[in-house]
């Protein structure tokens, strides 16, 4: 298995930024071009380890060019390809498998704007209702709240 893709968008200095990775990659950069926010970027996905105090992102992690009273989201996503053969891999990445190409799984990290409690709830219910099948896992959904926003982690 290995990381084909990466997407960032709004994350400190990334805009938006899509690159497609090889099996083997090396990052090299001069000071100050990001490769330890890609790196961090990274970690918010799949280190389930790292606190919930670093998983709430400030202010200052919006890309700077954002206006915050448009109501901008961080995202991040991260696409693996070649699980295939193995089974484990397999059984822990099939709810996340994109819909139009089941050779890639996505796994996201999303910080947005908190929604009105209402909305909330009824998000809350959705997603409990949709895992109430016996065919289908939960999800572990990780919800944090800071402030005024919050993120969401979908983690095998």
């Amino acid at each position: 298995m290995h990381l084909c893709r990466v997407q960032i968008c709004n994350f400190r200095n990334f805009t938006a930024l899509d690159v497609v990775l090889n099996a083997n990659m090396v990052m090299v950069g001069e000071n100050r071009v990001g490769k330890s926010n890609f790196i961090f970027a990274l970690r918010l996905v799949l280190d389930a380890s790292l606190p919930d105090s670093v998983r709430q992102l400030k202010l200052t992690d919006f890309c700077d060019e954002l206006d915050i009273k448009d109501e901008p989201q961080i995202e991040i996503h991260l696409d693996f390809t070649g699980f295939d053969g193995d089974l484990a891999l397999t059984a822990l990445l099939t709810d996340y498998r994109l819909a139009d190409n089941h050779e890639v799984a996505r796994l996201s990290y999303i910080y947005r704007k908190k929604l009105k409690y209402k909305t909330l709830l009824n998000l809350k219910v959705i997603l409990n209702s949709k895992f109430m099948g016996e065919e289908m896992k939960r999800e572990e959904l990780r919800w944090t709240y800071a402030d005024e926003f919050v993120s969401m982690s979908c983690l095998p």
